[in-house]
């Protein structure tokens, strides 16, 4: 494509899969030899940018207030004037009102599609289709193209489903861990503490166990950010019904692979549909026994080798059911070779090089038209 300045506009650049998905992004522009620029509020990924050679710039694009967005967009028109970006990628709904009415025209926009940004009522899905007005509009699923479908009907041809990447050197293929001498295989749920996110319906789905088949070490493992109150609940449900001695609580571990590479079977719980879900997508690739409700982006990325468990989404039995499951797969003697076959179809199908291969070709598509 020739050198180009790509400049992406996202409200911060903490450590979630959208962030991580522009800095990859980023990061690939400057191996290209273009400028790349991120303008955000700020974030725990900035480091990793500049050491990267990626050029920021700082804005309170994380706030939504009318003022501040009016704000923001006339130091992004003059950012705009200074760098002449040939590509605007933009991220979030409040940045792109916004770079709207910074003027930034829509024929140098890419914008991507992160989750279903629900609609309750007209003035919302008004406030939502700004994320349409673009050349390109990435989906990060299939069930993220359907949602924008029949939200925002008319505009599929600017459509492209790019299913976010995972860097394959950070998260291999690995044996699982030695059954362990007690019989009690280890059960990860990662993933920050949120109702949403399902840990209390895993709780209550090892309620629902036999005594006898509680034979499990259980590892919920994330950050109560902020959510003391839910945090305090699921201990006290824990110990309620005597969970305690099979469930532990630990905070998040920003290596991901070593809590993977420890866990036998991986749970993703989660009670509203994920847009895409990065965690079966890794926990596939390190072969890892993945049971998940079967809704939004777990749909795509579990596969049918015998490896995953879904089951029906806010189901404690049904989850119960499944955990029992996978649990009788750890004996079944070809699953390591089953587990293979799982890791290299998430390889195949999710490397973070197709993602930024696909990404690029949108770009391309833009430049050209």
């Amino acid at each position: 494509m020739g050198s180009k300045v790509l400049l992406q506009i996202i409200p911060a650049l903490g450590s979630g899969g959208a962030e991580r998905g522009a800095l990859d992004v980023a990061k690939k522009a400057v191996d290209l030899g273009w400028r790349s620029f991120i303008v955000s509020h700020g974030g725990s990924l900035e480091q990793e940018a500049s050491d990267a050679g990626v050029e920021l710039a700082h804005l309170p694009l994380h706030a939504k207030s009318p003022r501040t967005l009016w704000s923001n967009a006339q130091q992004l028109r003059r950012l705009v004037q200074d760098i002449k970006p040939d590509i605007v990628h933009i991220r979030s709904r409040a940045p792109a009102w916004s770079a709207y009415w910074a003027g930034i025209p829509s024929n140098m926009v890419v914008t991507t599609y992160h989750g279903t940004y629900n609609a309750q009522n007209a003035l919302k899905r008004r406030y939502n289709r700004i994320m349409l007005r673009a050349k390109r509009v990435i989906c990060i699923s299939k069930f993220i193209h359907t949602h924008v479908c029949a939200e925002h009907p008319g505009h599929e041809g600017k459509l492209r489903i790019i299913p976010r990447g995972i860097d394959l050197n950070k998260y291999r293929f690995q044996l699982l861990p030695e059954d362990p001498s007690d019989d009690r295989p280890i059960v990860l749920l990662p993933g920050r503490l949120t109702r949403w996110k399902g840990q209390m319906l895993l709780l209550e789905a090892l309620k629902e166990l036999p005594l006898e088949k509680r034979n499990f070490h259980v590892r919920i493992m994330g950050d109560a950010q902020g959510r003391g109150a839910y945090e305090q609940s699921l201990h006290d449900f824990s110990r309620r019904y005597g969970l305690d001695t099979m469930v532990s609580f630990q905070p998040a571990q920003m290596d991901m692979p070593q809590a993977y590479g420890q866990a036998h079977i991986v749970v993703i719980p989660s009670l509203d549909p994920e847009a895409f879900g990065r965690v079966p997508v890794e926990a596939q690739a390190m072969g890892r026994v993945v049971v998940a409700a079967y809704h939004g982006g777990a749909m795509e990325t579990m596969g049918a080798e015998g490896s995953c468990f879904p089951f029906d989404p806010k189901h404690a039995g049904a989850l119960m059911h499944q955990l029992q499951a996978a649990r009788d797969f750890l004996a079944h003697p070809a699953r390591e070779e089953i587990l293979a076959q799982a890791s290299e179809r998430v390889r195949h199908k999710f490397g973070l090089s197709q993602m930024l291969d696909h990404t690029f070709t949108v770009y391309d598509e833009v430049l050209s038209s």
